[in-house]
Parts: C-alpha cells; structure tokens; sequence
C-alpha cells in the first residue's frame, strides 16, 4: 500500500505509517526516597540512555533498592525502548536506547519506557529507527518547558514513524551494524593510541625533569612573547576582510589552518590585534581554553585573550609545543581565579621548562608527533563513519534507499 507523507514523498511498498502510541504503550519510571539508591536492583537513568543505543544489563551502573510490586511495575525486559524525558537543550530530548539483555533491572523517574504492544519492530531495528531524521524532528517539535525540555507519554504516542517490513528492518539493522562495529574498534584505537601518547610525553619529557644533562630555562629567555587584541565591533568595515583573526577557541585546533574570523587591514591598524607568522606558537590565556597550546600554520593577526610565543633559534618549536602541552592542567589548576583559570603573559614567560639538546629536541618532537598524528587521523576516520551512518540512517529510515536481504539496493 502506498501512502503519501508530507517530507519524503510516498512510501514505498510493503511501508507502513503509524503513531507511536499504535503499538507501544509508556510508562515513566520510578522515584523513590534518596536513601534507597546505592545497592539493590541495578537501576537505568538518563545517562544510561545517553550513552547506549544498545543497553546491556552491564552498562547500567546505578542500583535502588525496591518493592516486588515496584520490581515488577518498573521491570525492563528484552526490546523495550527507553527514553530520556527531559533534558537540557530540545535537542537532546527523547533520546533512545533499546534494552537487548534479559537480565532483571528497572528504569528511573526521568526515563520512559515503551514497550511494544504488538511487535511489529524488531529489537536490533529499534536500536535505529527512533534516530531517523523525520523521528527526532517530530521528537524536538513535540518537546516543551522553558528551562529545561521535556516530553510526556502522551506527546510520543503522537509522534509518526515509517516501518519497513520485517525482512527489511533485519537488512537495514544488520548494515548498520557494521557501521557500528567499525566504529567501535576506531574508538578503541583513539583509546589504545591515546594512553600510548600519553606515555611517550611522560617518558620522553615528564621522566627527564631531573636529567643532568638537560637545562633549566625559563621561557622568557627563549621566546619572545606578546598578545593582540580585537577592533570594536561598532565598526563593520574593520571585520570581514582578507586577514585572518585567530581567537582563544580556534586553539581548540591544536594545529591552526583555517579560521573563521577575517579583519580588514582597517581593522588591524584601529586596533591592538598584532601578527603573527606560520609556525608560531599559541597559549590561550583565559575562559574555557585557558592553558590550550596550538601552533599556527597561517600568517593572521591575534585578539587579547591569545599570546604568541616565538621560539628563537636553536630551540625546536615543537618541542617547546609538547613542553607547554604536558603542564597545561598543572598552569591552569594553579591559576584558576572562581570558575575559570586566568592566566598572563607574565604568568607564561616565567614557566620553566628543561631542555636538552637541540638534536634531542628534534628527535622527541618528531617521536611525539608522529604519535599524536595517529590519534588525529584515527578520530577523522572515526567521524567520517559517524558520518557515513548518519548519511545512511537517513536514507534507509525513511525508504529513500532500499536493502534486501542480499544487500542489494533498489526504490
């Protein structure tokens, strides 16, 4: 049976369009007294939800104590799906996990539950399908409150979903899958690789704080350091030009190509902004990214909240790069002024660091960059799949794209 539906044009064949509340019934979870948490039955929340698409009884790490009628009342069992029904931003509203193990747990007060009344989804299928773009534009829309989002039983029934045949929910869930389990492994690799170049920047540079053979600088004596500032913003002509204007955030970075804000040479000459050539280093000195280090790889100009460190000769960039970097949380933990830490260039030019030789500079340097390197490009390799499957979702979701069982696409 074809049938029109306003985004995607009409459904293809053996497609179905239902309300939720057609064949899942909801319930919220429990709330109970604060001394029953902490042992017990092992208990979902929010988070739980946040962070599995798949819930397995051993992802869930919260426990409460409970009744027979309450364990029973709250149980969550094989297939049910379950919901965040609240949350800070509407775009993180009715966020799904769908529970695949049959161990005994239940579910908190700020979860949702839905169960199926007639299976018509299958489990591994209901892992993806309440993420397709039509679901969650619905879910967002349906969302209410104004400090804080939320959603109700009754707002889910509503909301509508496209269901492919059941030979098809198993060819879509199961090419997802591997989509899944591509990233999974990539995200193990960042780990593994992560904690490897951890070791290497203690080993290489933490360890030899007491070498003999290495000398004890401040940084002052080996750089000349300033920062920059930023042309008032009542002037449009001193913004959107042809210079680029590196702020704190852009350090985020770590290696600075390209960047969003561009100034007028206007701009520059009505303001404290200051250049700064390719290969400069860059601290940040205060707000969310305070200690943050990045080295430049464009000719731009820098705001106030940025100090630009140039390393003079017989001393490797790089390596003053990783020397920064190892005690960025030791600078930002001593220098935090309230909520955030405050640094200066005064702070910045008195920090010692130990060195050795420049031929050893050199070598660490390339050591630790060719490791970081292999942490950047496994986590591009891990957003291009993320991409790829969000690409993916959307199509096979909502019938654009075909799969049969034989991994064959068609309309």
């Amino acid at each position: 049976m074809n049938k029109k539906i306003t985004q995607n044009g009409p459904l293809p064949k053996g497609w179905r369009e239902v309300q939720l509340g057609e064949f899942m019934e909801f319930k919220n979870g429990l709330n109970t007294r604060k001394e029953n948490y902490g042992s017990g039955v092992k208990f979902v929340n929010v988070m739980d939800v946040f962070s599995h698409n798949h819930l397995y009884a051993n992802d869930v790490m919260g426990s409460v104590q409970v009744t027979k009628k309450q364990l029973v009342d709250y149980s969550v069992k094989y297939g049910d799906v379950l919901f965040n029904r609240t949350s800070e931003t509407f775009e993180e509203i009715a966020m799904s996990s769908v529970y695949l193990d049959k161990k005994e747990i239940i579910f908190g007060g700020f979860v949702i539950r839905g169960r199926q009344k007639s299976n018509i989804l299958i489990s591994e299928y209901s892992a993806y399908c309440f993420q397709a773009h039509t679901v969650r534009r619905e879910l967002i829309r349906r969302g209410q409150g104004a400090v804080r989002a939320n959603i109700g039983q009754k707002d889910l029934s509503k909301i509508p979903m496209v269901i492919p045949p059941v030979n098809e929910q198993k060819a879509i869930a199961s090419l997802l899958e591997k989509w899944d389990t591509a990233i999974e492994k990539t995200e193990a690799l960042i780990e593994a690789k992560e904690k490897r170049f951890e070791w290497l920047l203690k080993t290489l540079i933490s360890d030899q704080q007491d070498n003999p053979e290495w000398r004890q600088v401040k940084l002052e004596e080996i750089s000349t350091c300033y920062s920059g500032g930023t042309p008032s913003t009542q002037v449009p002509e001193y913004y959107d030009g042809e210079i680029p204007f590196i702020n704190s955030g852009d350090l985020n970075q770590r290696h600075i190509k390209s960047v969003k804000g561009m100034l007028s040479i206007l701009g520059v000459e009505n303001s404290s902004a200051k250049f700064v050539k390719k290969n400069t280093l860059l601290i940040a000195l205060y707000g969310a990214t305070a200690g943050v280090v990045a080295i430049t790889h464009i000719d731009a100009v820098i705001n106030q909240a940025v100090l630009a460190i140039v390393v003079k000769e017989n001393h490797d960039n790089n390596f003053i790069f990783f020397g920064l970097e190892q005690i960025k949380n030791t600078l930002v933990k001593k220098y935090r002024q309230g909520g955030q830490p405050n640094l200066s260039a005064k702070i910045i030019k008195s920090i010692k660091l130990r060195l050795p030789a420049l031929p050893e500079q050199k070598q660490i340097a390339n050591i630790l960059d060719t490791a970081k390197e292999e942490v950047e490009f496994l986590k591009q390799l891990a957003e291009q799949y993320h991409t790829q499957k969000r690409g993916l979702m959307q199509k096979l979701l909502t019938g654009k794209w075909r799969i049969s069982n034989q991994n064959r696409r068609g309309k």
